[in-house]
């Protein structure tokens, strides 16, 4: 459940609309004070989003850190989701996670600050999910399963259960992980890949069943 009072909505992509969306379905929906921009390419200030305006940018967050009770994160991107819970830490506002309504979850499942869980997802028990994670709709995950921060899964991700997802990595949509796989940070997986051994950090993977298809460099397994 969300603190009561105010919250900001931290970006205006396609994610702030799915995010505003869930908050309404809620069953006591929070009061939005408005949206900040974290894309300098997003939408412009005072343009409505879900007919609730973009305020500002998330540079000048301090200025509203005493009118709310906290923020919610809601870019795709992995560099605007980290920047936006590192702007949110410095603030000292609270990132708040938050669960669609028709979403399941198992019991002593975890959820980071800023995590967010959209419809029709189900979470098996013991299921931790990172700081500033996106669930998408209709995703399973299995029990035991680590979901690293600032990941995102996609629409219609099937996880098996004890998976380690790391930082920063992506599941398209679609995509299927077998149980007991180690993702790496950075690494990602394309829309209805079937993913059935480890997967090393910033590889890219496709296929059915999926094979690496691309690397990019890595600070903390490649050096200068």
């Amino acid at each position: 459940m969300l603190p009561s009072g105010p919250i900001l909505i931290i970006g205006t992509s396609l994610e702030a609309e799915r995010v505003i969306h869930l908050l309404r379905q809620l069953p006591e929906p929070p009061t939005i004070l408005g949206l900040l921009r974290a894309d300098p390419n997003g939408e412009p200030i005072g343009s409505p989003v879900c007919e609730l305006p973009v305020l500002d940018t998330l540079e000048n967050l301090e200025g509203y850190r005493e009118r709310i009770v906290g923020a919610i994160p809601a870019e795709e991107g992995v560099d605007l989701r980290e920047s936006i819970i590192a702007a949110l830490h410095r603030a000292e506002v609270p990132a708040l996670p938050v669960v669609h309504p028709n979403a399941c979850l198992g019991p002593n499942v975890v959820l980071g600050p800023g995590a967010v869980v959209h419809s029709n997802a189900t979470l098996d028990a013991g299921t931790r999910v990172g700081r500033g994670a996106i669930i998408g709709m209709g995703t399973t995950i299995g029990a035991g399963t680590r979901i690293g921060d600032s990941a995102v899964l996609e629409q219609s991700c099937a996880v098996g259960s004890r998976v380690r997802i790391g930082e920063r990595a992506r599941l398209a949509l679609g995509a299927r992980v077998v149980d007991d796989v180690l993702i790496g940070p950075d690494a990602g997986v394309g829309p209805g890949s079937l993913v059935v051994q480890d997967i090393a950090a910033a590889t890219a993977v496709f296929g059915n069943p999926a094979s690496p298809v691309a690397r990019a460099r890595h600070p903390e397994v490649d050096h200068a």
